[in-house]
């Protein structure tokens, strides 16, 4: 009787590990390391049959998120700190689609969502006097 395997790795000429399949049970997931082998990027799904993309910096922090989560989409880009920076979220018809901008805090700095009138979608001009 022959082991099955779990795992796919896949090395470049210098014996690195560059791609690895991971049919893990509770989230199998595709990634792909750098030359220093950080892992930079990963494909899975979750034990809901849910979809990710990570795309990480060179800290290993996710900087890109791009998924399907139930009735939603979306995409969502972090900061440098890891702090989710725009959250782009698109959930099943009749919920409107949604833009959201927050700054290092994490604290709302903008929220665009359609159907609502154009002047909803400005920035109110600032009051400080420049030169």
């Amino acid at each position: 009787m022959t082991e099955k395997q779990t795992q796919l790795v896949l090395f470049d000429s210098s014996g690195r590990p560059r791609i690895v399949l991971d049919a893990d049970e509770v989230f199998p997931h595709l990634s792909m390391y750098d030359n220093d082998g950080y892992e930079r990027m990963q494909i899975g799904i979750d034990h809901k049959g849910d979809a990710t993309i990570c795309l990480r910096d060179q800290s290993g922090r996710c900087r890109v998120n791009l998924g399907v989560d139930g009735d939603k989409c979306g995409i969502i880009m972090h900061g440098s700190c890891g702090v989710p920076s725009i959250n782009v979220t698109i959930h099943d018809p009749g919920v409107v689609p949604s833009i959201e901008v927050r700054n290092n805090n994490n604290q709302p700095m903008l929220l665009l969502w359609s159907g609502a009138p154009v002047q909803e979608f400005c920035v109110p001009p600032t009051t400080e006097k420049t030169d």
